[in-house]
């Protein structure tokens, strides 16, 4: 009588047990595909502040030639005019009263610096188009390894796999 009762009790239990269970399946991946998500994420992330940088270098080139053109006509002003004094706001950033030929000195050499920063700032964007071209690709590589790493042969291969 006990053991059937303990019988019964162990059958209890284990009807439980499998009513409240629930069949996974586990997903067998390579290390590569691990390693490759995580590539692809941090060249996504590159891409990301790449893409940042050169918005903010071609702002920075539009205001460099807007500052140009301002800084042409302002020379071409003190070099045209008959007046001793000029008022300028580009040398100092207020307005300032300045003599003709001093105004052109500063312009000039003012404008030598802002041409000097535009070629840097050419140059920065070329080699930041650059740069976004090769995380292009490399996020388009990364893509297809993973896509392959994806497909239903090797996931076949690594559900075959005996793991101890």
């Amino acid at each position: 009588l006990a053991l059937e009762e303990l019988v019964h009790l162990k059958q209890r239990l284990i009807d439980i047990t499998a009513k409240n269970s629930r069949v996974l399946r586990l997903e067998a991946a390579s290390p590569n595909l691990f390693l490759l998500q995580s590539n692809l994420i941090s060249k996504q992330q590159e891409l990301r502040e790449a893409t940042q940088k050169l918005v903010k270098a071609e702002e920075l080139l539009s205001s460099l030639e807007e500052l140009e053109e301002d800084l042409v006509d302002e020379i071409e002003k003190a070099t045209s005019t008959k007046k001793n004094r000029l008022i300028s706001k580009l040398v100092q950033g207020s307005a300032q009263e300045i003599t003709a030929s001093e105004l052109r000195i500063r312009l000039t050499e003012k404008l030598r610096i802002v041409r000097v920063k535009q070629n840097d700032t050419k140059e920065e964007i070329s080699n930041l188009k650059l740069r976004i071209h090769n995380l292009n690709d490399d996020v388009v590589t990364m893509e297809e390894d993973i896509d392959i790493e994806n497909r239903p042969l090797m996931r076949r291969v690594l559900e075959n796999r005996k793991y101890r």
